[in-house]
């Protein structure tokens, strides 16, 4: 008697199929996700940018690659995210100086080509409130460590020219959070920007001690009287009239 094999199920078939597909699917698509797109959470304060990329490098299991001769490293720097890509991380992190790129795997630092400062290009946009969007007047726009700078109109606009460079943009404002731009200036270029309000002073209440006045006082005249005048007033009737050297006072 033949034995006939039981045909196998459409539906199971596609299982199995679908299965194996993940299988090869899986590590692919985990070797296809891009380092910079790694959720980074890290905080540092006034430390240098070399112990920044170690640390990170360390915890996220991530490789930077870069020259200490070309890339500032032992610049000072203070950082604070939550749950950033990598890539966000870096472009707040790094100089405007300083580019970057992943490259099999690591994240590869290289300096950027510096701009012709024999050009000069034009910085200008409108600076407003977030939330309202009112236009804010006398906000400062300046570079650090120069005398380069401006201040916004009453319209919110401002302009400043400078020449070709790699420049770290200082936006401040006062009841505003400071906010930082890195730009590399090889063209005009436009910057409309939104602050945001600083954290809020509670209310300050300044108690001090009354100082009384004078014409507060309850307090009966008094007249000092030298005991040698007294004596040299001639006496009544074998008394001192100390009423009479009262009246002879000036």
């Amino acid at each position: 008697m033949l034995k006939t094999q039981k045909p196998v199920k459409p539906l199971k078939k596609y299982l199995c199929a679908a299965f194996a597909f993940l299988v090869v699917l899986l590590p692919q698509l985990s070797k296809a996700q891009s380092v910079l797109d790694k959720k980074i959470s890290y905080k540092a304060n006034q430390i240098t940018l070399k112990q920044v990329l170690t640390e990170i490098g360390e915890k996220y299991e991530i490789s930077f690659s870069y020259s200490e001769s070309l890339i500032p490293v032992s610049q000072i720097v203070t950082i604070n995210i939550t749950d950033k890509p990598l890539e966000e991380v870096l472009k707040e992190l790094l100089p405007s100086s300083v580019d970057f790129k992943e490259i099999n795997g690591q994240i590869v630092l290289s300096k950027k080509r510096k701009p012709s400062s024999n050009k000069t290009h034009t910085i200008s946009g409108y600076i407003t409130e977030e939330g309202s969007g009112e236009q804010l007047l006398g906000v400062n726009i300046y570079v650090p460590g120069t005398q380069l700078g401006t201040s916004t109109n009453a319209y919110g606009f401002f302009s400043l020219t400078l020449p070709g460079d790699f420049y770290d943009i200082h936006i401040s404002y006062i009841g505003y959070q400071t906010q930082i731009k890195k730009i590399t200036l090889d063209k005009d270029l436009e910057l409309n920007i939104k602050l945001s309000g600083s954290v809020e002073v509670s209310e300050v209440v300044v108690v001090a001690d009354e100082i009384p006045r004078e014409s507060q006082r309850s307090q009966m005249s008094s007249i000092d009287i030298p005991i040698q005048q007294i004596k040299d007033i001639p006496a009544l009737l074998g008394e001192k009239d100390v009423l009479k050297v009262v009246q002879l006072m000036p």
